[in-house]
């Protein structure tokens, strides 16, 4: 009898995953990068990487280069876009037509960007609130990362700080006009995690939340009308819905998370909610679980989306973008990153890599030594992202804040 229980159980998940729509950038049986095509048509990509000559309809993936430290963040492709998948997206993908082609990254002034570190009757977090505040973001911070233990800032701090795609993440809220709180879990020991079985009525992640909503309140930040979304990363995107369901968010996101968002199961949760997923997840089947919560949600008339993230290649500039966090950090120095990852066999000739960077880390021997600092914040989390692995990214941002203005 248990034995066609789980068949039964098995099977209902098929008829449920069949109907999924998933959206993702995944282009990985075709040639994105290598330029070794001996005939087809030249694409120009000014202010970004891996123009080259491809051959018709082949997937190509665009970057654009990062200009932090002078001040200026992504705006928008322009020029010969028709098949660009987002001309709002700083790395997306195009369609090589069959005519030569070129493409523009342009760029915009940055916002101002300070995000406080604050305390607050026990409670630390970050904050950065523009003027006219369209909605205000909470920063809900994962589980299991140990290194970031020895900081005094905690795990918050990686939002402002410490984390390239999670800074670059805050940077494009607030040039949007959004606020932003990165909020550090209550617990000051061991996993830092929120609390995510304690009831609502007392659990003091859920009071902290709703304490800074009445005090930024009270300083006129925001007021009765403005929007409030949360935005969680692993754990804390389990604690993301819990959280939204409690204090009536307008909408939620959940970032590579998909096993303990226990709220979603209560037929009266009534939050939309928004799932990005990394491909190649390996963290405790969480992408089959996302989409059996989304699954849920969709057949109980909830507005709910899911996308993957898909690998994508690594290039000598691939880790320029580290300049957000250290505007020291230079073009030459990425390059000399990505040579040295090459050279040790890691990146293949389709500029892919050719391990896994969260099972192996004998990748960390060929760094130099001079840039050992940059391995945590954001060489590794730059191939992690390149893995479409356990990693926060920002393919997505405006599909994002598209889902937030519903709301």
């Amino acid at each position: 009898m248990k034995k066609i229980s789980i068949f039964l159980s098995f099977l209902f998940l098929i008829l449920i995953f069949n109907n999924l729509t998933v959206h993702s950038l995944d282009n990985r049986n075709l040639n994105h990068s290598t330029n070794e095509a001996s005939s087809g048509y030249i694409l120009t990509i000014n202010n970004g990487s891996l123009g080259g000559l491809y051959e018709e309809s082949t997937e190509v993936h665009i970057f654009a280069d990062p200009k932090f430290p002078l001040g200026l963040i992504f705006d928008k492709w322009v020029g010969n876009i028709e098949t660009i998948k987002d001309i709002n997206s700083s790395h997306t993908t195009l369609t090589m037509p069959n005519s030569n082609i070129s493409i523009n990254a342009t760029y915009k002034q940055m916002p101002v960007f300070d995000m406080k570190k604050e305390w607050f009757e026990g409670i630390l977090f970050y904050h950065c609130i523009p003027e006219n505040c369209k909605g205000l973001i909470f920063l809900f911070h994962g589980g299991g990362e140990k290194f970031w233990f020895t900081h005094d800032g905690g795990k918050a701090k990686l939002w402002p700080e410490l984390h390239v795609e999670k800074k670059i993440f805050c940077i494009d809220a607030v040039s949007r006009e959004y606020g932003v709180i990165a909020l550090q879990s209550h617990r000051k020991l061991f996993r830092r995690e929120y609390s995510l079985y304690l009831p609502t009525v007392i659990n003091p992640d859920i009071k902290n939340v709703k304490k800074l909503i009445n005090e930024f309140k009270s300083r006129n930040l925001i007021d009765d009308s403005t929007a409030i979304y949360g935005l969680g990363f692993s754990f804390g995107g389990a604690f993301s819905p819990k959280v939204a369901f409690a204090c009536d968010f307008n909408a939620t996101a959940i970032y590579c998370m998909g096993h303990k968002e226990f709220p979603i199961l209560n037929p009266n949760y009534d939050i939309p909610t928004i799932w990005f997923l990394g491909e190649d997840d390996f963290y405790k089947n969480v992408n089959n679980r996302a989409k059996f919560y989304y699954t849920i949600l969709k057949n109980r008339g909830i507005d709910a989306e899911l996308y993957e993230n898909s690998k994508s290649p690594i290039y000598p500039d691939r880790f320029l973008r580290i300049n957000v966090i250290n505007p020291e950090f230079t073009k030459e120095d990425s390059e000399n990153i990505f040579n040295s990852l090459k050279a040790e066999g890691y990146i293949d000739k389709n500029h892919y890599l050719t391990m896994n960077p969260f099972i192996s880390t004998e990748w960390i021997d060929s760094i130099p030594s001079e840039y050992i600092a940059y391995v945590d914040g954001g060489i590794s989390r730059e191939l992690y992202h390149a893995c479409a692995g356990h990693n926060f990214f920002n393919e997505y941002n405006q599909v994002l804040f598209d889902f937030f203005e519903k709301y």
